[in-house]
């Protein structure tokens, strides 16, 4: 207050940007609270039941922060440890990669084949990536969504890592997409995914892990933040 009775504007100011900080980190921590629901309620939904025969594989996910590969299951994750990369595994195997077609394998094939490997290692979704017609989790043939299925076919097409390097380009080797995921796959290798393309979109593998999700939404909380402040 002035000597003439007035309040100061400075003191004013600063009560005021005090008073809006205060509720903007309100609002921030009820969109963290909304966020945590929704993250939770996307897990529950989840069958959290490990399922692939891998003898290296947990029976339950459990969190696993120091995954490398595969990190985006550090939350909870059916394996002890992650699998090498393909493209890791492949260039250790045939540094030379003598019989593959220039360009082959393409960076987009690695990531996204790498994506599959690791859904089916780590995944704590494996009970509904395994789970058959026959409600069987124990058949070893994978549920890959439609999408994902043409998204790894035209990653792919000018050939895959195989147990003798590089396969022919896809489509000289299989008449279909759907052939392709259904093969049974070769010792080391992806000319066949061993695996069931599934059309309505319903527990299949679509390379977006749920933890992707709950990463998805912390950064969305921490730019609402930002904007905030």
């Amino acid at each position: 207050i002035d000597r003439r009775g007035r309040s100061s504007p400075v003191r004013h100011h600063t009560t005021t940007t005090t008073t809006m900080r205060a509720l903007s980190t309100l609002a921030v921590a009820a969109v963290a609270v909304a966020v945590v629901v929704a993250v939770a309620a996307v897990a529950v939904r989840a069958d959290d039941q490990c399922a692939n025969d891998n003898p290296d594989n947990l029976d339950d996910p459990v969190p696993q922060p120091r995954l490398t590969n595969c990190a985006w299951y550090f939350a909870k994750s059916c394996c002890k440890t992650a699998p090498e990369t393909v493209q890791e595994e492949f260039e250790r195997e045939f540094p030379d990669r003598d019989n593959c077609q220039p360009g082959a394998p393409t960076q987009g094939c690695y990531e996204l084949l790498n994506t599959l490997v690791c859904a089916r290692s780590c995944s704590p979704d494996q009970a509904l990536y395994f789970n058959d017609d026959n409600n069987s989790m124990r058949n070893g043939r994978m549920r890959i969504c439609e999408q994902m299925a043409y998204w790894l076919w035209d990653a792919c097409r000018s050939g895959v890592p195989t147990n003798n390097g590089c396969s022919d380009p896809l489509d000289q080797i299989h008449k279909t997409v759907e052939e392709w995921v259904n093969s049974a796959a070769d010792a080391g290798g992806f000319q066949g995914l061993n695996g069931r393309v599934v059309y309505d979109g319903r527990g299949c593998f679509n390379g977006a892990p749920a933890t992707a999700a709950a990463s998805l939404a912390m950064l969305l909380v921490a730019a609402l933040a930002a904007l905030l402040f």
